[in-house]
C-alpha cells in the first residue's frame, strides 16, 4: 500500500466533536453515551476535573488526580473496519499539557479481551514530548521535533505488520480536518514493524476498541480532541 496516498484509502466516518451538543459527561460518570449515532462508553470519570463533550469546542479531557480517563468506541461502529484491512485514524487536537514524566495522551486501537494490547500511539512526556507507537507488544518511542511541537494534527497507519504515525497542520476552524492527508503539512515521527501474530492474544472485529483519552495522569494533564476521522484500505 502506499502511505498517505489519497487513493488507497476510502473514508469509513468522520465526526467533528466541537459540532455536537454538550454533553458533561464527568457529572453523567461511568458508562454509555451517544455522541454523533455513535456508542462510546467513559471510565475513570471520577478522576477528571473535565469531561466534556462541548459545543463550540470538542471533547474536552483534564485530569484532577492520578490515574486513568478514557472514551472507548468499539471498531465495530465505523462502516467496513475490519481486522483483516488496513486502517488509518486522523486526529485534530489542542490544549495538550502534560506536566511530569509518564503522562501520556491515548490515541489506540486496542484489543478488549483477556491480555489487551494495541495498534496505535500514544503522545506523551518522557524527558521531551514523544510519540510511542505500539504494535502489538513492541514499542518505539520517537522524539517530536521541536518544529512539530504545536502540531494539531495526528495520524496514525497500519497494515497489522507496520504502524507509521505523523504530526502535521490542520488549518481553518476549530473541529476541520484536511479533505485528505496526501497534502499533510509536517513529517513521518515513527514506524514500528513487528509480528502482530506473535503478540498475545488475537485482534477480534466485535472486540476492537478506539481508546481516546489520558493515561498515567496526575492534576493538570489535558488534551481536547476537535474532530476525528477514519478510513479504511481501499
Amino acid at each position: 500500500m502506499t502511505w498517505l496516498a489519497t487513493g488507497s484509502w476510502v473514508k469509513a466516518y468522520e465526526v467533528d466533536f466541537a459540532a455536537q451538543a454538550t454533553q458533561d459527561i464527568k457529572a453523567g460518570g461511568d458508562g454509555p453515551y451517544t455522541i454523533d449515532g455513535k456508542q462510546w462508553t467513559a471510565s475513570g470519570s471520577a478522576l477528571a476535573s473535565t469531561l466534556s463533550l462541548t459545543n463550540g469546542v470538542g471533547l474536552e479531557f483534564v485530569s484532577s488526580t492520578t490515574g486513568s480517563i478514557e472514551m472507548r468506541m468499539l471498531m465495530s461502529e465505523v462502516p467496513g473496519f475490519t481486522t483483516s484491512r488496513p486502517w488509518r485514524l486522523m486526529l485534530r487536537y489542542s490544549n495538550y499539557q502534560p506536566n511530569q514524566d509518564f503522562e501520556n495522551v491515548l490515541m489506540l486501537v486496542s484489543s478488549a479481551i483477556a491480555g489487551s494490547r494495541s495498534l496505535g500511539a500514544l503522545r506523551g512526556w518522557n524527558a521531551a514530548d514523544r510519540y510511542f507507537n505500539y504494535l502489538g507488544t513492541t514499542t518505539l518511542q520517537t522524539d517530536i521535533p521541536a518544529a512539530h511541537i504545536a502540531d494539531n494534527l495526528y495520524v496514525v497507519e497500519t497494515d497489522g505488520g507496520t504502524v507509521r504515525s505523523y504530526a502535521g497542520v490542520a488549518a481553518g476552524a476549530v473541529g476541520v480536518l484536511p479533505v485528505s492527508t496526501g497534502g499533510l503539512v509536517g513529517i513521518a515521527q515513527s514506524v514500528v514493524t513487528g509480528n502482530l501474530e506473535s503478540a498475545q492474544v488475537p485482534f477480534e472485529d466485535l472486540t476492537t476498541v478506539l481508546r481516546l483519552g489520558l493515561n498515567n495522569s496526575v492534576a493538570g494533564n489535558a488534551y481536547t480532541v476537535e474532530a476525528m476521522r477514519i478510513d479504511i484500505g481501499a
